[in-house]
């Protein structure tokens, strides 16, 4: 059977990849239609100290939404193409600048107790210092309140829509099989909310699955294992084995020019909704 060498194989990885791309980027295009690629949701920033630390990252998407207003775009497609997740510390001041309610990324959030799990809470906040952070707190009272086996559940407030402008346009996510963990959560709210359609192909990530990793190190070898300790449900309810199921399918083949591809028959959806939402405006004028 005809296959690709190793060599083969990872010169098309790096090409599906985009090694020359910038992992953030905006781009107001002159259709009317604003690009945006957020990025990975935790630092980027080269030798940075913490990798959770959200500050860069939520300057960025301040400056490209206000951007974004000032250029009076009249649509926005965020690309989440190939986007590893992260947290939802990243994530949620983005949704903020579309979102029209209170919203969560899960409708139930299960947690199994553990030792294991206890310690590496224990753990990331013993390195924390004097700057741990409000859910490591509360993870530490609930496994001191539930012995390890047993299950609880954890209702996590709801996050707002940022005061002030926001972005009232339509919304478009662009997601593929490669959109993985946070990234996931991120498409799933915001089609279970309705803040924005869902474009490409479902995601290979489950949409409510086992996440939120801690780990332990084996005793002999020292090695690193880490583990899912909650079970989390998308915001529908739908406990379903399937990923985020895009409303627009978009054909994502194989090869060094699928991302560009991809990327212009989404904006050709866009571009068509647009004008039929202008038609059927002009059609309810008296």
């Amino acid at each position: 059977i005809p296959a690709l060498s190793q060599a083969q194989l990872r010169s098309a990885a790096a090409a599906r990849a985009g090694a020359d791309r910038p992992e953030r980027a905006l781009e107001l295009r002159p259709d009317g239609i604003a690009y945006l690629r957020p990025g990975p949701f935790y630092n980027i920033d080269p030798g940075a100290a913490d990798p959770w630390d959200p500050g860069s990252f939520v300057a960025f998407v301040d400056a490209a939404f206000e951007q974004i207003l000032a250029a009076d775009a009249r649509a926005l497609l965020i690309d989440l193409r190939d986007n590893p997740g992260g947290d939802s510390s990243f994530s949620d001041p983005l949704v903020a600048w579309f979102a029209d309610e209170p919203f969560r990324f899960c409708s139930r959030f299960t947690v199994r107790s553990s030792v294991a799990a206890r310690q590496s809470n224990l753990e990331r906040m013993r390195l924390a210092g004097d700057r741990v952070s409000p859910v490591a707190s509360l993870y530490e009272s609930l496994y001191a309140a539930n012995p390890p086996g047993s299950l609880f559940e954890v209702d996590f407030p709801a996050a707002e829509p940022r005061q002030g402008d926001r972005f009232e346009g339509p919304v478009y996510l662009l997601i593929n099989r490669h959109s993985y963990s946070n990234t996931v959560t991120v498409a799933a709210l915001a089609q279970d909310y309705g803040f924005a359609r869902i474009l490409g192909e479902e995601t290979a990530d489950l949409a409510s699955t086992y996440g939120a990793m801690e780990q332990f190190t084996l005793p002999h070898t020292g090695i690193q294992v880490g583990f899912p300790k909650a079970h989390i449900i998308r915001p529908n309810g739908d406990d379903g084995a399937r990923g985020v199921v895009p409303d627009v399918a978009i054909q994502t083949p194989l090869g060094p020019d699928s991302w560009d591809r991809v990327l212009s028959q989404a904006a050709g959806i866009v571009k068509a909704e647009l004008a039929a939402g202008d038609v059927a405006s002009a059609a309810e004028l008296p």
